[in-house]
């Protein structure tokens, strides 16, 4: 629930964020490892199949990513301002 608010927060002020993302990996047992930590223009959080997900664009791309909230760690509000325009929402109808 809080990466939920923290990325609300971020949407709602057109801020960027940076988090820790992690993969689930089963060895002798089930450990988390990071996978990346990007920065993100946060667009919208989305429900599906049982899961959240955040859409938003890596710093340095021009293509939407989604992120599972679940695998989302030590979220950090960038505090400063979104340069990029973002299409409508109904633009990821499919996309997930």
């Amino acid at each position: 629930i809080k990466n939920i608010e923290d990325i609300s927060d971020s949407i709602y002020n057109n801020n960027k964020i940076k988090f820790e993302y992690w993969k689930y990996e089963i060895t002798n047992k089930l450990e988390k490892q990071i996978v990346s930590t990007p920065t993100v223009s946060p667009y919208a959080i989305v429900y599906n199949k049982q899961e959240f997900y955040l859409i938003g664009i890596k710093d340095g791309k021009d293509e939407f990513y989604h992120f599972r909230l679940d695998r989302m760690k030590n979220v950090k509000n960038m505090m400063n301002p979104n340069e990029i325009t973002l299409p409508p929402p109904s633009v990821f109808e499919d996309s997930i």
